[in-house]
């Protein structure tokens, strides 16, 4: 059966500013609203190296590098078991704040700070799902405190 050449196409290709502008939606894309309840879903959640991860994943690397420059087998195996170990948990504290929800408190600022003074805030996290929720402890008081620059 012939197709009618004046019907749409069925596969509309990128004209060459939509193509330009491609990368610029990608990283623009439209932002949510900041709500008072907030998921940990697999878009909201990122576990980032931090100084001593970073030294490990250095020291991982030199190991590699002298078991390769050596051909020492007992290196390898030491130096992939510990990659493992890392990974393994890394995915362990990932599935554990996986579908945690953190709320804003209901306690209001004994004192409203100023610029450059500390601010409490009470957040409220709850399991989403049936799967308990390990490792996640609430500190007595001194509770800790994340300092912002300004």
């Amino acid at each position: 059966m012939p197709r009618d050449p004046t019907a749409a196409p069925r596969h509309a290709a990128l004209t060459l500013p939509d193509a330009r502008r491609l990368p610029q939606r990608w990283f623009r894309r439209p932002q949510v609203p900041v709500q008072d309840k907030i998921r940990l879903d697999r878009r909201h959640l990122y576990i980032l190296p931090t100084r001593s991860g970073l030294g490990f994943a250095v020291l991982l690397l030199a190991m590699l590098m002298t078991s390769l420059n050596y051909n020492i087998s007992l290196g390898f195996g030491l130096t992939f078991l510990l990659a493992g170990i890392g990974m393994a948990c890394l995915w362990l504290a990932y599935r554990n704040l996986l579908d945690v929800s953190v709320t804003a408190g209901a306690g209001v600022p004994a004192h409203e700070p100023f610029a450059g003074q500390e601010a409490e805030f009470a957040l409220r996290l709850t399991n989403a799902t049936r799967r308990p929720v390990s490792a996640l402890k609430r500190a007595s008081p001194p509770y800790p405190t994340l300092r912002l620059p300004a």
